[in-house]
């Protein structure tokens, strides 16, 4: 016989009547008995130079994550630099610099490095004007790393794309979910 899981909110419901009816009978509530915060997830979208994109669905408990630490708990290959101006992506798996010349293809034109990107409520893409480690991310959001000379945006791709609808992955995982063509042409960001 096959077991399903019973949704989120039936099990919030089940646990707080329960809660409920302990105080109700004055019995003592077990420590620890609060509701556990439900599962976040964002998405991620890593796309190599040669323009292949993978899509990554990371879990994480908590309100929120920062961008660096949604890197890291997707699993990827990371080489950092750390400085008095924060903490720069100098590679990601493969592509990239090495940490001790971060911006190694930028010593001549087109400077290439990893620009990085949030998802825009209307379906686009925003530059970012922050770190990876200075921005944060909540249950819902997307994220995006691209290797260019950031005229370049990210491949359209939606949350529910990447991270499916009614799925919950356990907490600190991460799901490569597809790798999807690149358009022909690519639109600029601005």
């Amino acid at each position: 016989m096959k077991r399903t899981r019973r949704p989120l909110d039936l099990r919030r419901a089940v646990g707080s009547a329960l809660l409920l009816l302990l105080w109700v009978l004055g019995g003592p509530v077990p420590a620890g008995a609060a509701e556990p915060d439900p599962v976040q997830r964002a998405g991620l979208v890593i796309v190599q130079a040669d323009g292949s994109p993978a899509l990554h669905c990371v879990a994480f408990d908590g309100p929120e994550i920062d961008g660096l630490a949604l890197l890291r708990q997707a699993g990827v290959q990371l080489t950092v630099s750390a400085g008095s101006a924060g903490t720069a992506i100098c590679a990601i798996d493969d592509t990239g610099c090495p940490a001790s010349d971060c911006f190694c293809a930028c010593k001549a034109a087109p400077c290439r490095y990893w620009t990085y990107f949030h998802a825009a409520g209307d379906g686009g893409w925003v530059y970012s004007g922050r770190g990876a480690a200075g921005w944060s991310l909540r249950d819902g959001d997307v994220d995006a790393w691209v290797w260019g000379d950031s005229s370049a945006a990210p491949p359209d791709v939606t949350f529910v794309e990447i991270c499916g609808g009614e799925t919950e992955p356990p907490p600190g995982t991460t799901t490569p979910v597809l790798e999807i063509a690149t358009p022909e042409t690519t639109p600029d960001v601005t």
